[in-house]
């Protein structure tokens, strides 16, 4: 069986899987951006298809330019419904299957902002009359009651700049508010609805207190107003409405009359006791039963009709996931306890606890100003008839400036750069030199007198032939690798260039027994072990280290951060013996990284890299790392096109003699290359008798090339010099909404605040 659901849950998560990577520092880049300059046919623009040409390939080759969405440019959305005098609200309902179709909520200002309000309670269906007002409640308050019997719970807050900037006709903006939030009360009971009032219900009287603690007993109390029938309120409730003691309710377990008192007991002893300023309130007793506590209330009977009208809560409670609500009143021998009510859950975590979800914010809303120029980052020319949402495009050219670098970038490789607090090591590594020792090549020299060699110093002895590195001096003592020939007893040692180091050999032993000193092939100089590398150690081919973090010391092997050395434990080494050392360099990434970038190498020297196929953004102050050459450096500065992109193909160059001039939207071809495109925007010349001019391109198909392009009519050519690549690789990121609108002419004095509503149905 195939089930195809919807349900509003699952949509104000979708609302929120756009509306969080906005929100928070990660890896993901939206854009507004602004396309199509071609005029429509007949004017009116047409509607998206949902063709794979249009949708994958026309929107994105027609892109003019864009600019980054911030998290101070989104916002979950509700619909909104404005507070109107004679409207009748509905009430929340957590059993209503329509709710979220409903008005149960309202916007009203006050105060110099917008206010949000849900109504718990309307009055029985009431036409609203008294505006709820943000200065007549608190954001700690359960609810709050207006003049028309409509009760509301605050929510929060628009101020007037956000409404502004994201506020449409249908929508509004949900702004938390902590406070609201932080107060919300899990399971409290705000409302319990009246299905059937029932009838017969007369135990019911009000009035004052007459005396307190009747013979000392305190709870025993006399009332003003009462039945001359013994028992008649029994059962009941006894309610505390103004003065002392005011919110308190108890059952009222007897009733008597002596003389001329009307005397009741109730279950329990009030705290504060009321006193003769106390009015009271006798009324059905409200009994609630379910998973929760605290919950107390007391019903409201007609005074005509017999029947209960309302139920009013006095506490919420907390906790409540169900509740059964009796009306119990003692009416003698007359039948009544027939009132059908029931209890309203709230939402999980209570009224205000979870905004987006218990309005149904299952939108998504975008505000982003075009400000003219963007400080010449886009284009004032010509016009858009095309706006949307682009998710993480790929960045085609991005410069990074770089100091304090260790080892060469690779042109092709991948470079990353990861931002956060580093709570993992060794999750990024690459092997960078391997290092293979045959024992028997390697010796130690002992000189007839104190040597000046050093480390890195080519030898040699003439006869018999042999030449070596040295890469260990200690006193009168050399330990040599042999890279041909031999060397031999009493034989005289030069350094390279014939310089004469001492008279002769005197002693020739094994270059290792334990400790192997590492020198570079390649370069013929000692390495060093940094901080950011490990190694694997292999002895004959057999694997015995892997990947040690420095510094360590094991059973196995030894070494240490800034040092050559790796010596064995338990191991002395023969002149047969192999051995290969891996050494890797390992970057620290962060498990809980706040956001990373990478982008391919197309060139580097000292200072610069140049990247393509960026993906991310690069930041100052954090390492970049290849993955290949395992080198990094320090980030100084970044060239990428982040706030602002242009997606304009430019061509730079010179018109050929007795050309016509190009004008906007002209057509243009390039010869011999079988690429063409549409022209956007023209940089005019400036002064001094200079030709150059710089055609912007969108709609642009094939590759151009330094050549000539030409109109359809080949009067107009114009030869190419140079060529700059838009911002974005094409085709790169996602397009997640396009609309086709009504042109919008840009220029130097003009702004365009464009406001996106994603609605994920």
């Amino acid at each position: 069986m195939t089930v195809i659901a919807n349900t509003k849950l699952f949509n104000v998560r979708n609302s929120l899987q756009y509306y969080q990577p906005i929100q928070d520092v990660s890896n993901n880049q939206f854009y507004i951006f602004a396309g199509r300059h071609l005029p429509w046919p007949n004017t009116a623009p047409l509607a998206i298809t949902e063709s794979v040409t249009e949708t994958e390939y026309t929107i994105f080759e027609e892109l003019i330019f864009g600019k980054l969405v911030t998290s101070d440019d989104v916002k979950l959305m509700i619909d909104r419904y404005d507070w109107t005098s004679g409207t009748v609200y509905d009430r929340y309902d957590d059993q209503d299957e329509d709710l979220f179709s409903k008005q149960f909520y309202v916007v009203a200002f006050d105060s110099g902002a917008y206010h949000v309000f849900k109504c718990l309670d309307n009055a029985n269906g009431a036409e609203a009359t008294s505006q709820p007002l943000f200065s007549e409640t608190d954001a700690d308050d359960e609810n709050y009651t207006t003049a028309d019997g409509y009760h509301w719970k605050y929510m929060y807050t628009i101020s007037v700049a956000s409404y502004n900037k994201f506020a449409t006709t249908a929508y509004i903006p949900v702004i938390a508010n902590t406070t609201v939030t932080q107060n919300a009360s899990n399971g409290s009971i705000d409302a319990v609805f009246v299905t059937s009032g029932g009838n017969n219900y007369v135990s019911c009287s009000n009035g004052y207190f007459s005396e307190v603690s009747v013979g000392g007993n305190t709870i025993l109390h006399a009332i003003t107003n009462g039945s001359s029938n013994n028992g008649f309120y029994t059962g009941s409730a006894l309610y505390v409405s103004t003065g002392t003691g005011a919110g308190q309710v108890r059952e009222i377990t007897g009733y008597t009359v002596t003389a001329n008192q009307y005397r009741v007991a109730v279950s329990s002893v009030f705290n504060p006791q009321p006193d003769l300023s106390s009015e009271y309130v006798i009324s059905p007793r409200v009994y609630i039963v379910g998973d929760g506590t605290g919950a107390t209330a007391i019903s409201v009977v007609n005074a005509t009709s017999k029947s209960v009208e309302r139920v009013d809560m006095i506490t919420g409670g907390t906790n409540y996931t169900y509740a059964n609500v009796s009306i119990i009143g003692n009416t003698g021998t007359v039948t009544a306890n027939s009132a059908i009510t029931r209890a309203v859950i709230p939402t999980r975590g209570g009224h205000g606890s979870d905004v987006a979800t218990e309005l149904n914010a299952n939108k998504l809303g975008i505000s982003v100003t075009f400000a003219n120029t963007e400080s010449n980052t886009i284009s004032i020319q010509n016009d858009y008839s095309r706006i949307g949402l682009l998710k993480n495009p790929l960045y085609s050219n991005v410069e990074i400036t770089y100091s304090s670098n260790v080892g060469v970038f690779l042109d092709g490789e991948q470079v990353v750069q990861t931002i956060g607090v580093n709570t993992s090591l060794n999750t990024f590594t690459s092997i960078i030199q391997n290092y293979t020792y045959n024992t028997e090549n390697y010796i130690t020299l002992g000189f007839s007198a104190s040597t000046s060699l050093v480390a890195n110093d080519v030898i040699y002895q003439n006869s018999p032939v042999g030449n070596g590195v040295v890469i260990k001096v200690t006193g009168n003592t050399a330990i040599v690798r042999k890279d041909y020939g031999t060397f031999s007893l009493s034989n005289t040692i030069f350094k390279s260039g014939n310089t004469l180091v001492n008279n002769s050999i005197n002693a020739i032993s094994a270059g290792f027994s334990n400790t192997i000193f590492g020198l570079d092939s390649s370069s013929n100089s000692l390495y060093s072990l940094a901080a950011t590398n490990a190694i694997d150690v292999y002895l004959n081919g057999s694997k015995l280290y892997n990947h040690g973090t420095l510094p360590s010391n094991t059973s196995i092997v030894s070494y240490s951060t800034n040092s050559s050395i790796i010596s064995f434990w338990n191991k002395t080494l023969s002149n047969t013996d192999v051995i290969t050392i891996n050494k890797y360099v390992t970057t620290s990434v962060s498990s809980n990284a706040q956001y990373s970038a990478r982008g391919t190498v197309k060139s580097s020297n000292s200072t610069v890299i140049k990247l393509t196929n960026v993906n991310g953004i690069f930041t100052v102050g954090s390492n970049t790392v290849g993955e290949l050459s395992g080198a990094y450096a320090n980030v100084t500065a970044v060239y990428q096109p982040t706030t602002t992109f242009s997606q304009t193909l430019k061509l730079t160059g010179i018109y050929q003699g007795g050309s016509n001039t190009f004008v906007l939207d002209d057509y243009c071809e390039c010869y011999g290359c079988n690429a063409y495109g549409y022209i956007h925007s023209i940089d005019t010349p400036v002064g001094g008798g200079n030709t150059t001019y710089n055609f912007y391109l969108t709609g642009v198909k094939g590759v151009f090339e330094a050549n000539t392009i030409k109109s359809v009519a080949g009067d107009k050519l114009f030869n190419i010099s140079s060529i700059k690549q838009p911002d974005l690789i094409k085709y790169s990121g996602d397009i997640v909404y396009a609309e086709n609108i009504t042109a919008v002419s840009r220029s130097n004095t003009q702004t365009e605040t464009i406001k996106l509503v994603l609605n994920f149905y």
